[in-house]
């Protein structure tokens, strides 16, 4: 009995002391000593927490046996924690505050700034919202990313080039694209600067040399204020870009390693074999209605020897891998800090035969030689090998995809009795060639090797004075090589070779001396600087064809026996001083004031140099004392400003009077033809600088400690002294001149709202931006619209136009169908051609009873109404989710592909609508007859499509694996994600992507779809560890 006593003692003493409650006091306060109440005190692991009272105390009884941990935290502030020591009863908190975005500093041109002192336009795009492991490029992620950029793909290939626009369409024939300046070095963007274009689907991403991983910070200047400072070239806005640096410490190694599946986002419905069959013998049927003497083919095909047939979209998309290997390290000592990286690409391309594979290795060493000497080197080094497969060309004989949507169903892919063992071309009418054979067959590999580097002095002369040096080269070497054997199409039986290598340089030397300085309350900072440039490249290219044996393709040349060869050589070159005043009072009042002096080689000899001045102000509003007891508002600002910048986009040599090659034929006979020079252009001398003016205003406004920050801006710019390449009166000997004809105009408004919706475990932000853009050409100083791009031998489909925005669609607006109730003599049609039941109608704006190009309408405009993005980000202890939506609205595409896929003609295949186009038993008013005699291409509004879309751009899934666990293995931190890409998108438009455009962002042809390479679906497993 006793001992059950002494037991029940022994379980009630035990359970005593592991439960026994100990309560504890404390105090919490900030970094003035101040008390803060409402702050949240828990016992980490547990239920068991408070909050302070006014006085910023708290109490708690906590038990003494499983709690280990106090966590104070509370908004805008660093959660701070403590261990819970045996016999201690009171715990002081000291809270400090965290560094919101206005705290940030962001790269400005020659220098950095904090954010809440801007004065300019700039956006700020984080580095991690642009490294996704689906892009090659980093231009390719910034779609949505930051208002008033808009994007543009002219192929889904990897490696293919991308267009950007900040704030619209600033000139017609020079340069829309951004200046790209990384760590100081201004690079070479422009594709044709890299690349002839003698080659089909050569084009290349400049920007591809540059590894997404490897970015520290990226702001995108926006307005004249911003960008004065780059003067020539700031009229498209600077995109600032600075590589990861080392940090001091012991060495970090982060490996990252991405593998995953891309594919076919969107199958387009065509017509099989069978149903192709009988389109074909309804068309010729219905053309022997009207003209019985005309044959049409003496046979009909016999539907029911057909099924399905083969699957040419099948035949040439494919589920494609995709790798994205990196390693990066870096540390440092007191005196010199590095960052090292290696990464490398592999991407087999949704299409055969479409690869594209990179390299890149980047060394960034910094070293401070005394407390006031710092040098530096930072050098990129790539590599890029990119298999072509042509895609986007305007006509059906080059563009493989084209060619899959066309060929004939009912035929196979080989055909043993060919040479070569392909079928060779379709049996219809069109006789299109075989795509897989194209495809398969045709050789096209471009390799470009590229160095950018640079080598910087910074040296603190006195307090508060740095002279800063920098040296910088871009140097390329580009190869081109491709061989179309003579048994395919293209070949023309004869076989074709080329070989191009395009080889050359930038450099730049720039010096800049600083000096920031204060009294009483006026901050000061001064900037002056000189800067040279100087542009070098060359060419040679070789084409052949008529091989006498094709075994050696393109590395045995000298077999063809008809040799074209060209070379080229162009160099430009720019001297430029520059200086900008930063002046602030009090941290409330703001102004800058900037210029810069631009010398160009390119223009004439009295314009060869601009002048290009900038000024911005700013007020703080929510510094006044007016707004003391508004604590919910922690900044609010208005901006305004106003400057000049330039455009010298246009190539070298543009004022002078350049020569071309022409054939000259005296007598008859082998040696009559002679290769000759004349003079096509005219010289300019008073060739000048394209200038845009912009003003802007804006506000930004941050609220409850930078957890919701609002900028809403409104911009307009006026470009004068477009730069255009004119048409001459042949009379005069010429053919085109160099000049400066009319103005354009572009305003607009953005928005953006950055917020965090939730704090602490779970956590949420939210980015938002919207942007709307206006475009005009507000004088053409009385020439001639300037017609597009031709595609499929239609050349006014777009044009520009005084009065009109650039990017206009001009065609005829169809009326439906002509049913048999009506009289087809009475209905207004073609001169020349007769109109029938069942054929288009269109309206005859001028009622003169006939259609010709006076009967054209507006039929709708390429440049979207406006462009959103919205990244949402969610957090929960070691889980993240990150969800990228962006898009466009009220755009329109001429979807050039329904041209022929709607032709009803059975001269090639068609979409699967034909199965609905009009009978005399089913009278659609939707789509005509077929007619194997048609009235040819006709362009009209029936091929204009609403391109607005919404697209699940990126969706990020990511789980840290908890240190406790890692820290047993040596690892700092390790990471598996997720990534989807370009995983659904929101349209109406019935092509492949409505986000790719043939001809990317140029003026003369944005908006046409026409056989393009579609953007892929992708799918990736991501670890991402650090050592």
């Amino acid at each position: 009995m006793k001992y059950s006593i002494l037991f029940l003692a022994f379980i009630l003493f035990a359970s005593t002391a592991f439960t026994q409650e100990v309560t504890i006091r404390g105090k919490v306060v900030d970094e003035d000593k101040a008390p803060m109440p409402s702050v949240a005190v828990v016992i980490e692991g547990t239920t068991t927490g408070t909050m302070t009272d006014a006085d910023g105390m708290f109490t708690l009884a906590i038990d003494k046996g499983t709690a280990r941990t106090i966590t104070c935290s509370f908004v805008g502030f660093s959660k701070n924690s403590t261990r819970i020591v045996e016999g201690v009863t009171y715990y002081e908190f000291t809270m400090v505050s965290e560094t919101t975005e206005l705290d940030a500093i962001v790269v400005i041109g020659y220098g950095t700034q904090r954010k809440e002192d801007v004065t300019v336009s700039i956006s700020t795009v984080k580095a991690r919202e642009i490294d996704s492991p689906a892009i090659t490029s980093l231009d390719q992620s910034l779609q949505g990313q930051a208002s008033g950029v808009v994007v543009s793909q002219s192929s889904g290939k990897p490696g293919a080039p991308v267009s950007i626009r900040i704030r619209g369409t600033t000139s017609i024939n020079g340069t829309n694209e951004p200046l790209y300046v990384i760590d100081g070095i201004p690079i070479i963007t422009d594709p044709s600067e890299l690349t002839t274009g003698t080659i089909q689907g050569s084009a290349i991403n400049p920007l591809s040399s540059i590894n997404p991983q490897d970015i520290e910070s990226m702001q995108i200047l926006k307005d004249a204020s911003a960008t004065a400072i780059y003067g020539a070239r700031g009229a498209n806005g600077v995109i600032l870009i600075n590589t990861k640096r080392g940090k001091k410490g012991a060495l970090q190694v982060n490996l990252n390693f991405s593998y995953g599946m891309q594919q076919l986002a969107k199958k387009l419905d065509l017509l099989n074999a069978r149903e192709l069959a009988e389109l074909g013998n309804d068309a010729v049927t219905e053309a022997r209605k009207y003209y019985p003497q005309i044959a049409y083919g003496s046979n009909f095909a016999v539907p029911s020897r057909f099924g399905e047939g083969t699957d040419w979209q099948g035949e040439i998309f494919r589920i494609a891998p995709l790798s994205n290997s990196q390693i990066s390290l870096q540390g440092g000592n007191e005196s010199t800090v590095y960052f090292l990286s290696a990464n490398l690409v592999t991407s087999k391309g949704i299409i055969h035969n479409s690869d594209f594979n990179k390299g890149t290795v980047r060394v960034n060493l910094d070293t401070e030689l005394s407390e006031k000497v710092k040098t530096g080197v930072n050098l990129n080094l790539s590599q890029s090998v990119s298999n072509g497969v042509t895609t986007g060309v305007p006509n059906v004989a080059s563009s493989v995809t084209a060619m899959a949507l066309l060929f004939n169903p009912g035929q196979e892919v080989n055909d043993s009795t060919q040479v070569g063992g392909y079928t060779y071309e379709s049996n219809t009418i069109n006789a299109i060639p075989n795509p897989v054979a194209e495809m398969n067959e045709t050789d096209i590999v471009i390799t470009t090797d590229r160095m950018i580097g640079d080598f910087y002095i910074d040296w603190d002369i006195i307090k508060n004075l740095q002279f800063k040096f920098k040296a910088g080269v871009d140097a390329f070497f580009n190869k081109e090589q491709q061989y179309i054997p003579s048994y395919i199409k293209r070949g023309q039986d004869k076989g074709k070779g080329s070989n191009v290598n395009i080889q050359g340089y930038t450099w730049l030397i720039e010096n800049t001396l600083t000096y920031k300085f204060a009294i009483d309350k006026h901050h000061f900072n001064v900037l002056a600087g000189q800067t040279a440039q100087k542009f070098v490249s060359d060419r040679a290219e070789i084409a052949v064809e008529r091989f006498e044996d094709e075994r050696l393709t393109y590395y045995n040349l000298g077999m063809g026996l008809d040799k074209t060869i060209m070379s080229g050589y162009s160099s430009w070159a720019m001297l430029s001083g520059l200086g900008r005043v930063m002046y602030n009072f009090d941290s409330k009042y703001y102004m800058t004031v900037s210029g810069r002096l631009d010398g160009s080689s390119k223009f004439g000899t009295d314009n060869k140099w601009g002048f290009f001045p900038s000024v911005s102000a700013a007020w703080r509003i929510s510094k006044e004392n007016f707004l003391a007891n508004a604590k919910a508002i922690n900044d609010l600002k208005l901006r305004l400003s106003a400057g000049s910048v330039g455009n010298e986009g246009i190539p070298s040599g543009a004022t002078l009077s350049l020569m071309g090659t022409h054939q000259y034929f005296y007598g008859e006979g082998p040696g009559a033809e002679v290769i000759g020079t004349y003079v096509y252009s005219l010289q300019n001398n008073d060739l000048k600088w394209e200038v845009t003016r912009q003003y802007d205003a804006g506000i930004d406004l941050s609220l409850f400690r930078s957890r919701i920050e609002f900028t809403i801006e409104a911009y307009l710019k006026n470009t004068s002294d477009l730069l255009l390449y004119l048409p001459v009166n042949r009379s005069s000997g010429f053919e085109y001149v160099w000049a400066n004809v009319g103005d354009l105009q572009n305003r607009g408004i953005e928005f953006s709202v950055n917020s965090v919706n939730f704090e602490g475990d779970f956590r949420w932000n939210t980015r938002f931006n919207l942007s709307f853009n206006r475009n005009e050409v507000t004088n053409l100083d009385k020439s001639d619209n300037i017609y597009g791009t031709s595609v499929m031998n239609i050349l006014d489909w777009t044009m520009i136009s005084e009065g009109q925005p650039i990017g206009v669609i001009y065609g005829y607006k169809s009326d439906g169908i002509i049913q048999l109730d009506e009289d087809p003599a009475k209905v207004p049609f073609f001169p020349s051609k007769i109109a029938r039941w069942g054929d288009r109608k269109y309206l005859d704006k001028v009622p003169d009873g006939k259609l010709t190009v006076d009967d054209y309408y507006r039929l709708g405009n390429v440049n979207p109404d406006f462009s959103f993005g919205l990244r949402n980000t969610f957090s929960y202890r070691n889980f993240s989710l990150d969800i990228y939506i962006q898009g466009d609205y009220g755009n329109e595409i001429v979807n050039f592909n329904r041209i022929q896929l709607e032709s009803f003609d059975g001269y090639q295949n068609n979409s699967a609508v034909a199965l609905e186009r009009w009978t005399e038993t089913n009278p659609t008013n939707e789509y005509p007859r077929a007619n194997a005699s048609p009235h040819g291409i006709i362009m009209s509004d029936v091929w204009v499509e609403d391109g607005s879309y919404a697209r699940l751009k990126q969706v990020i899934f990511s789980y840290n694996l908890p240190k406790e666990l890692l820290s047993k293995i040596k690892i700092s931190n390790l990471q598996l994600s997720l990534t989807g890409y370009n995983l659904y998108t929101l349209t109406r438009y019935s092509g492949y992507d409505p986000e790719v455009s043939i001809f990317g962002g140029s003026v003369f042809g944005k908006g046409a779809d026409y056989g393009a390479y579609p953007t892929a679906r992708s799918l990736l497993f991501s670890i991402n560890a650090t050592f």
